[in-house]
């Protein structure tokens, strides 16, 4: 009896650490997008982009490669035949795990460690189709990529509208709602989804002469700090620099994510802020990046 204790305690603890693992590999991931920022998606961030395109992402580590492709849903993937063409003559030395209609997933056995090899699967969004390689990937890993994939919408990119107010310029889709008299000190303006489930807020603020951009960014960044997780960075969108903060917290048993973005003219500060709730700030990351990509300050 003791040693079957030990045994079921071992094989629990193999597999909350593997759980464990796993778990903070998709947690740790890192926020990618095409060049035209037609398609966005999350990779571990042990990975590096080496190639990139407007169709298509690589990332390498070592041995373990992912590739993302994108093509219209009318000209599809034949998932399969891809497969097979890639496979080729180590079908042999692969075992097949897993075979459906959007995934295809292959392991490969090295003495008594069995690792991932190469899988394969297929997602349909907004019009486009997406076809995520991996190798050396575990396959929950893979399918964690997979559910990250997001493009924007074709038919609502034809039918965007644009703002124009006092500061800034922008475009945003069709049928959100722009309400510029919103209840609150830190926003003049207000552009949401017809139920106010998301939106993008505006913003500006003065500057004292002694206080420098990245110094007022640092000092709102910790004060955040007090209360949430902060990533801060900078970044370049249309030639002008950016500061980024993805701010993540919880509330009331709830989390909830506002990614902000700031840049300085003049004496003053603008911001362009997205949120609150993490499960629609998430969803709408790729209409996050055609907004901000759309911003001017007038």
């Amino acid at each position: 009896m003791k040693k079957q204790l030990i045994f079921i305690c071992t094989c629990a603890i193999l597999f909350f650490s593997c759980h464990n693992r796993t778990k903070e590999t998709i947690e740790s991931m890192s926020e990618y997008h095409t060049s035209d920022n037609i398609m966005y998606c999350k990779v571990p961030a042990s990975l590096h982009l080496t190639k990139e395109d407007s169709h298509s992402l690589q990332f390498e580590d070592g041995k373990k490669i992912v590739k993302i492709m994108i093509t219209d849903s009318s000209n599809g993937w034949n998932l399969s035949g891809f497969a097979e063409q890639m496979v080729g003559n180590m079908r042999s030395k692969l075992t097949l795990v897993e075979l459906n209609d959007s995934v295809i997933a292959y392991e490969i056995q090295k003495g008594i460690t069995t690792i991932p090899a190469q899988m394969f699967s297929v997602y349909e969004r907004n019009g486009y189709s997406v076809l995520l390689t991996t190798m050396g990937i575990d396959l929950d890993v893979h399918k964690a990529m997979g559910r990250t994939i997001l493009c924007k919408d074709k038919d609502r990119e034809k039918t965007n509208t644009n703002y124009q107010g006092e500061y800034l310029s922008l475009s945003y889709p069709s049928g959100w709602i722009v309400d510029e008299h919103p209840n609150t000190q830190t926003s003049d303006v207000y552009i949401s989804q017809s139920n106010h489930a998301f939106g993008v807020w505006l913003f500006r603020f003065e500057i004292e002469d002694d206080i420098t951009f990245k110094d007022a960014m640092t000092d709102i960044a910790n004060n955040w700090r007090e209360v949430a997780k902060v990533n801060m960075s900078y970044q370049q969108i249309n030639g002008e620099e950016w500061c980024k903060h993805d701010i993540r917290m919880n509330m009331q048993g709830q989390t909830g994510r506002q990614i902000s973005f700031y840049r300085q003219k003049g004496n003053y500060i603008y911001n362009v802020k997205f949120g609150n709730n993490t499960t629609d700030v998430e969803k709408n990351l790729v209409v996050i990046d055609s907004i901000m990509t759309s911003v001017k300050i007038l």
